[in-house]
């Protein structure tokens, strides 16, 4: 026999009260008058027992009355052997991993392997189990598929083997992605092949840093038998600091906003910084700490102090040395994963302006397009651009890409031969960039543009050109702001052109419906086209830019306009400091090679993912076509966060939170519930309370009769 409510048979320890009472006597009452007792013999008296026992059988029959109303609120049964020895009913378990680089930390991941097996043992031999890992997108180590093809110990065994070999990886963390995976996994896994309906549980193994992305659950309707556990690990160490380098190579954030600014500087000298900004997390122990360079043979040199209270961040600048640097370290934190801010200088390079024009024959230097073309500050610290009138250094020979990088733009200001029209097509269509400036009037220059405007079936445009009948002047107007070229003048201090005056112009006409007119004067004549030509562009400017034909080279748009002009024609150069971990890489950039890394980070045969993802921070270099390129890979800031998000984040987003019960706890829970509906059936405390009825009854009689 089993009780369903043990404690109320405590009440069984009224049966002392009816012990009690029988030991007390009644005294006698009342007082009786007799004389005086001086002539009466003493007699000493006579000793009893005061703890005798009267009336057995009224003891008896009361002490079993209040026994049989314990054991009656106690809610007594008969459990059968059968449901003693039954399992739980299996359900379902996915078990969430988080491996993005902030578990790298001391001790979480340990604590995560942990908890995980402790899972696994909590299961019972009739539960399905799913695992899934998951950085900045889920994948799944064991489904649901393979668990129902194994027995239950195989089952459990398989599943330690899938993840014995998972690490942490350096990848951020999309916590939100990765619970929307789980989640249509489990929701998909709620009925078994019965068409049971059962539950289904999410266990969430994590740190919960706040870095984690969670907006894919605004957009995710949550499953409504789907509770998720979360299991929060966390490190030895609390909180964490890290150093990230905000300025890289050509950057200066005076210029912002201004077009002329960054030209301004190009050509000045100034001192290499770096602006580097340091975090410490709210409940870090430490707040002093030390900035160190770290060169290509792992020396340190350079350190420098820097002072960071918890929950802060401060910016410092810090002098670039000549050595060959390849890292930037945060020293004094106890958290290493994270401390080591990757860099590479850019490599200098060269360029070439190829200038095609006969100005022989102009005395004064004033009246030369190249004069003031020469005035234009190209060079900057990483780039050298020389600006040449030797029309044999225009790239022509095709197949060869990179004559077009050396020389990425070709200045034309007179009408071309047949044999230099044919090389300045063919540098065309390799990708370099000609500018041809119609400056003189009444020049041959239809010649030159039919066959450089020719369509790509071969169609020949019929290219007119005319000289303008101006009153005065002309201004430009319709300019194209959200071309690459008229972009960095877009702003509106900067947008307006009424100040620049053309005193004589040419109108083109004829041109093919495939050219971008760029901007055009307020006759309505195009001033500006640009035209593609295989992977070039050829840019037409029907003016001269001397004092003679107009003020554009006085002007302080003449600049920032032959800037991008010329960037029109370098092509883009990748900025090598301004990658992360899961970029991806072009597969024309050649494989890459891991120069330097964190340490005691351990060596991989592969630096890439199956995506062509850069998939470890370090500094790369990658070997292509005879050409060398560097690139630094960083850690995602936001792994760095590492202060723990409150589970209630989640449930405000519609997850529905609640605790996965063990095996055990299930069978203890069905047991009760068992117990229940068998003592419900059984009803024994209709009985019992039945006989203390009639033993209280028996009693009252008892009592009458022996008065």
């Amino acid at each position: 026999m089993s009780l369903l409510a043990p404690l109320y048979f405590a009440g069984a320890l009224a049966i002392g009260l009816p012990i009690l009472f029988h030991l007390i006597r009644r005294q006698p009452k009342g007082n009786i008058a007799f004389s005086s007792l001086m002539f009466l013999k003493p007699t000493p008296p006579r000793l009893t027992r005061r703890s005798r026992l009267d009336n057995w059988l009224l003891l008896l029959i009361r002490s079993l009355a209040i026994l049989l109303l314990a054991a009656a609120f106690a809610r007594p049964f008969f459990r059968s052997e059968a449901v003693t020895e039954s399992d739980a009913i299996g359900q379902r378990f996915v078990v969430l991993i988080d491996t993005s680089a902030s578990m790298k930390r001391v001790g979480v991941w340990d604590q995560a392997i942990g908890q995980i097996d402790r899972v696994i043992g909590e299961l019972g031999k009739n539960d399905q189990l799913a695992i899934v890992a998951y950085d900045d997108e889920p994948k799944t180590l064991f489904p649901f598929e393979q668990s129902y093809e194994l027995a239950a110990d195989q089952r459990f065994s398989a599943a330690r083997l899938s993840f014995q070999n998972l690490a942490p990886s350096w990848q951020d963390s999309d916590l939100g992605r990765a619970l929307v995976y789980a989640a249509d996994i489990a929701a998909a896994s709620e009925a078994d092949q019965e068409g049971v309906q059962r539950d289904a549980n999410l266990i969430l193994i994590s740190d919960m840093q706040s870095g984690s992305e969670i907006e894919s659950l605004q957009r995710f309707t949550w499953p409504e038998n789907v509770r998720l556990d979360v299991r929060v690990v966390r490190g030895v160490n609390a909180g964490n600091a890290w150093a990230r380098i905000l300025q890289s190579a050509g950057e200066d954030d005076d210029s912002e906003g201004d077009p002329n600014g960054a030209a301004s500087k190009r050509g000045g000298s100034r001192s290499e910084k770096r602006r580097v900004r340091v975090s410490n997390a709210a409940g870090t122990n430490a707040s002093d700490f030390r900035l160190a360079w770290i060169t290509s043979e792992n020396k340190t040199i350079d350190a420098m102090p820097v002072h960071v209270p918890p929950g802060e961040s401060r910016t410092v600048s810090i002098p670039l040395p000549d050595a060959d640097v390849t890292s930037l370290v945060l020293s004094g934190d106890q958290e290493p994963f994270d401390n080591a801010a990757y860099l590479v200088r850019p490599q200098p390079e060269t360029a070439n302006i190829v200038f095609v024009g006969d100005e022989e024959n102009k005395q004064d230097p004033r009246d030369r397009l190249l004069y003031y073309l020469k005035q234009v500050p190209f060079d900057t610290p990483q780039r050298t651009v020389t600006i040449t009138s030797d029309p044999n250094l225009v790239p022509g020979i095709a197949g060869q890409p990179g004559n077009t990088v050396s020389t990425p733009l070709v200045v034309v200001t007179q009408p071309l031969d047949d044999a230099m029209t044919e090389r300045i097509h063919r540098y065309l269509r390799t990708g370099g960039t000609v500018l041809l400036v119609l400056a003189e009037p009444d020049a041959l220059w239809s010649s030159t543009l039919t066959p450089l405007l020719q369509n790509s079936d071969g169609e020949t445009p019929a290219i007119e050109v005319s000289e303008a009948k101006l009153d005065d002047y002309a201004m430009l107007s319709h300019i194209d702001f959200e071309h690459p070229v008229f972009s960095p003048m877009a702003d509106p201090q900067f947008n307006d052109f009424t100040k620049t005056r053309f005193w004589s112009h040419r109108e083109i006409h004829g041109l093919p419906a495939d050219t971008k007119v760029l901007a055009k004067f307020d006759d309505g004549a195009p001033a500006l086209i640009e035209h593609s030509v295989g992977e070039g562009h050829l840019m037409v400017l029907a003016a001269g830019w001397q004092p003679q034909a107009s003020q554009l080279s006085l002007s302080t748009k003449f600049i920032p306009l032959m800037f991008s002009i010329f960037d029109r024609g370098q092509r883009a150069r990748a900025d090598g400091n301004r990658y992360r971990v899961g970029d991806q890489l072009d597969e024309a950039s050649g494989h890459p090679t891991l120069v330097a890394a964190p340490d005691g980070d351990p060596p991989e045969s592969t630096t890439l993912d199956s995506d062509n993802r850069l998939n470890r921070p370090g500094v790369y270099r990658m070997d292509q076509d005879g050409k060398s390129q560097t690139i630094a890979v960083n850690l995602a800031d936001t792994e760095s966060r590492v202060e723990p998000m409150d589970a209630a984040t989640l449930e405000k987003l519609g997850v529905q939170l609640g605790k996965a019960q063990s095996n055990a706890a299930r069978k203890e829970s069905e047991r009760q519930s068992k117990d229940v509906e068998l003592e419900s059936i059984q009803k024994l405390w209709q009985w019992l309370m039945a006989a203390a009825m009639g033993l209280l009854v028996t009693e009252t009689l008892l009592v009458r009769i022996r008065q």
